[in-house]
C-alpha cells in the first residue's frame, strides 16, 4: 500500500490508540510488555515526539522482530524492542506499565469468524 512502506502511517485499532492517550504526558520511561506488532508503542513514540525512553517487549524473537520492523519503517528511534526475558526493568527509575490492550484482537477475530474470512 502506497505510503505504508514509506512510514507515512501505521494501521491499528482504536483500542490500541486509546492506550497511548491514557499515558501521563510527563512519563519519560515506558515499558510495554505485550508490544507486538508495535502499534501502541509507535503511537506513544509519535505522541512523545520520539523523545521518551520506550522498551517494547514480547514473548518471542519473531514478535520482537515485527516491533523492530515497524520502528524502522516509521523511523522511530526512542523504542528499544526486546525479547521479554532481556528487558532490564530494574535499571529504570519510574516505570509506566502498559497492559495488554488485545481486546481489539477479539473484536477482529469475532468479525472474521462471522463474515467467513
Amino acid at each position: 500500500m502506497e505510503g505504508f512502506r514509506e512510514g507515512c502511517f501505521q494501521v491499528q485499532d482504536e483500542s490500541s490508540m486509546c492506550v497511548a492517550r491514557l499515558v501521563n504526558q510527563k512519563a519519560k520511561s515506558i515499558i510495554d510488555v505485550c508490544s507486538a506488532p508495535g502499534g501502541k508503542v509507535t503511537h506513544l513514540a509519535e505522541l512523545k515526539e520520539d523523545q521518551a525512553s520506550i522498551i517494547a517487549c514480547d514473548v518471542s524473537q519473531k514478535k520482537v522482530q515485527k516491533i523492530d520492523d515497524n520502528c524502522k519503517r516509521l523511523a522511530l528511534h526512542s523504542i528499544q524492542p526486546k525479547w521479554q526475558m532481556q528487558a532490564s526493568i530494574m535499571k529504570l527509575g519510574k516505570i509506566l506499565l502498559i497492559v495488554f490492550s488485545g481486546c481489539a484482537l477479539f473484536r477482529i477475530r469475532d468479525f472474521t469468524n462471522e463474515t467467513g474470512y
